[in-house]
């Protein structure tokens, strides 16, 4: 019943705007350009919100890769629901790319763009997220993901958290993924080396090296952070994290 009520407003808008096509008026011409934005923009967010629940039902139970002890998984939509079409140029540090995540950077002159790309395959598939840096005259890019609450529930130094991730570099570049965990007043981080090359690879944090007081755990973000990023594209294409009890000897 919602379904057919929302397309008959749907498809009432689409004739109101149809039917100022043929009129010169300047007025006219103006409502029918704000008005096709305003709807294309809301067809794409319904579409991409589809597919990010479509992504998750079918992908998240059925990740076979995952351990069997995990006591949490999430995967972090990496794309496309605040991004405009065309992407972001000239991106700011801080700049909130989307409800998780943003993107940080240290050069003054922001020939960075971020774009999302829609799925090459599978249409359930989540879009992937590209970066592309021009001149830079910085010496780091990262994305930084805030992690949801559920991530810190019952999370403890005998925990492993582990990352799944995906990316292509189009060029030599160092790359690094580090999870900080806020615990009162003090901040832990761990950091690993993403391995050289394209394609998928898992990253694991043992919890067990850190002096975390747990009952005082507030916060917990991961970073990707790439190194002297000029003259590069950067296409993340996949990004999971889960965490698994530690086994005791």
């Amino acid at each position: 019943m919602l379904l057919k009520l929302a397309d008959r407003r749907a498809r009432r808008r689409w004739s109101r705007v149809d039917g100022f096509a043929n009129a010169p008026e300047p007025l006219a011409l103006n409502f029918i350009e704000t008005e096709t934005a305003r709807l294309t923009q809301r067809v794409n967010q319904a579409l991409r919100a589809a597919q990010t629940r479509l992504s998750n039902s079918l992908h998240a139970p059925a990740n076979k890769s995952t351990p069997t002890q995990t006591d949490w998984n999430w995967r972090p939509d990496p794309g496309t629901d605040t991004i405009p079409l065309g992407g972001m140029a000239a991106v700011r540090p801080g700049t909130r790319i989307t409800p998780d995540t943003a993107l940080f950077h240290d050069c003054h002159r922001r020939e960075v763009t971020f774009l999302a790309t829609p799925p090459a395959h599978d249409a359930s598939d989540l879009p992937s997220t590209t970066i592309k840096v021009q001149n830079f005259e910085g010496t780091y890019l990262s994305l930084a993901t805030d992690l949801p609450n559920e991530a810190l529930a019952g999370l403890s130094r005998h925990h492993i958290v582990a990352l799944d991730i995906s990316l292509t570099r189009d060029c030599p570049l160092d790359a690094y993924a580090r999870l900080n965990l806020r615990h009162g007043p003090n901040t832990d981080h761990i950091v690993a080396k993403l391995a050289d090359g394209n394609g998928a690879q898992r990253i694991e944090f043992d919890l067990g090296c850190l002096r975390l007081d747990e009952t005082r755990l507030t916060q917990a973000w991961l970073d990707l952070i790439f190194d002297s990023p000029a003259q590069s594209r950067i296409t993340l294409e996949h990004m999971a994290l889960h965490r698994r009890p530690r086994a005791e000897i």
